[in-house]
């Protein structure tokens, strides 16, 4: 929603400036029709702007996932399990691809949380969202003890 907004905000932002340039050469202008298609173009885009900002639908996708690692320590390679794109840390992990096999996803981590309370063997990924724009972040829900707790100070 947020992008929705921000893309709605800057296209009535450019109807403004145009307008202020129809009305600032207003007598220069000998047809009225002129500053009423400015007029209507300004009221359509704010209109547009306030719509997106009020009306998008929010979207729950929740999908089963049998395995998952992360990709720290990895930098532009994959292993199975665990990888990075664009040096960017993800989570991969295997979901259901509907015929009988396992389909590799990834989710970004940095705005992703992980929560320690999916039944024993199972876990799954969620995320709600507006219909205009992508998930930034996913729910990631495990079993108990999944997460590795472990202090590691290296310098290297």
């Amino acid at each position: 929603m947020v992008m929705a907004s921000i893309v709605g905000f800057m296209l009535a932002l450019v109807a403004a400036i145009f307008m202020g340039v129809i009305l600032i050469n207003i007598d220069r202008i000998s047809d009225d029709k002129a500053f009423g298609g400015a007029l209507l173009a300004f009221i359509l885009v704010f209109g547009f702007f306030l719509y997106m900002g009020a009306s998008a639908t929010m979207i729950t996708e929740t999908h089963p996932i049998y395995s998952i690692g992360d990709s720290l320590g990895v930098e532009g390679s994959f292993v199975l399990g665990c990888g990075s794109i664009n040096s960017v840390p993800v989570y991969l992990f295997y979901m259901d691809a509907g015929n009988g096999g396992y389909r590799l996803g990834h989710v970004e981590a940095t705005y992703s949380v992980i929560y320690e309370d999916a039944p024993e063997h199972t876990g799954y990924i969620t995320a709600t969202y507006p219909s205009c724009e992508y998930p930034n972040g996913w729910d990631i829900h495990v079993p108990k003890g999944t997460i590795k707790r472990e202090f590691n100070l290296d310098s290297s």
